[in-house]
């Protein structure tokens, strides 16, 4: 079942990257090559099973803000704003990672139930 789900989902992605080449402006998918380097880097420490150290996660937060650029540049943005879009989102997820860490995601009280 999850084979099928992940072949459904493979599919729907690969129909709507030919959908966004053909409507999209050009030059829209640079930051995805670029943000492949940290996603590689994050995937390599998940397939050792170490994804929760600071290091994968900064990584995976900086390649899957990568998104937010392509958009923009997709819709027509120029490309000093996509940049500045980028290095705000990763700036503000990479931030944010080390104090949740710390926190050890906790969301409730000593017995684990929020208060």
């Amino acid at each position: 079942m999850a084979a099928r789900v992940a072949a459904v989902e493979v599919a729907a992605l690969g129909a709507l990257v030919v959908v966004a080449a053909a409507l999209g402006e050009p030059g829209w998918w640079w930051p995805g090559l670029v943000a492949l380097v940290p996603g590689a880097l994050a995937a390599s420490y998940e397939v050792r099973s170490r994804d929760r150290r600071l290091v994968p996660e900064l990584a995976g937060a900086v390649a899957v803000v990568a998104v937010a650029p392509m958009a923009a540049l997709a819709g027509g943005a120029s490309t000093s704003l996509a940049i500045g879009l980028w290095l705000v989102l990763a700036a503000r997820s990479t931030s944010s990672i080390p104090h949740a860490s710390r926190s050890g995601g906790s969301t409730g009280g000593p017995d684990g139930n929020p208060p």
